[in-house]
This record gives structure tokens, sequence and C-alpha cells, in this order.
């Protein structure tokens, strides 16, 4: 499996984390405008919730992309 990972793997999966975390915070910002509207929040805070989980497996992706494309860990087979 090393041998078919690429940096722009890597590169793609930060991409993908950064924009999570915008993501994210644009979630949090709609909650606090729904709430100061006294709008009902429960469903955009379902949603915040699947967006921090699906961060944080993206973020754990990224680490173990990262792991397999360090120098000392590459066996070049």
């Amino acid at each position: 499996m090393k041998q078919h990972l690429e940096y722009n793997d890597l590169q793609r999966a930060a991409i993908r984390v950064f924009e999570s975390k915008e993501r994210i915070a644009r979630q949090k910002a709609l909650i606090a405008a729904l709430k100061d509207s006294g709008l009902p929040t429960k469903e955009a805070i379902a949603e915040l919730e699947r967006f921090e989980r699906s961060f944080l497996e993206m973020q754990n992706h990224r680490v173990i992309l990262s792991d397999l494309l360090a120098p000392d860990s590459y066996s070049g087979t």
C-alpha cells in the first residue's frame, strides 16, 4: 500500500482537514445566529456534531498518511 501513496495524498488530506475546520466554524456561527434570533438549534447542533466527528476522522486519516509517507517508514517496494 505504501508504494501507492504520494505526497499529493497528504496534501489533499490536509486541505480536507482545513476545509472541515472552516465548516465547523461556520456551523458554530450559524448556531449562535439561530440562538440570537430565538430560533431552534437542535438540527444545527446535530449537524455540527456530525461535522466534528467527520473532522476527527479526517484528521486521523491525515496522521496515518503522514506516518506512512515518513521517510523512515517507506520501504520503497
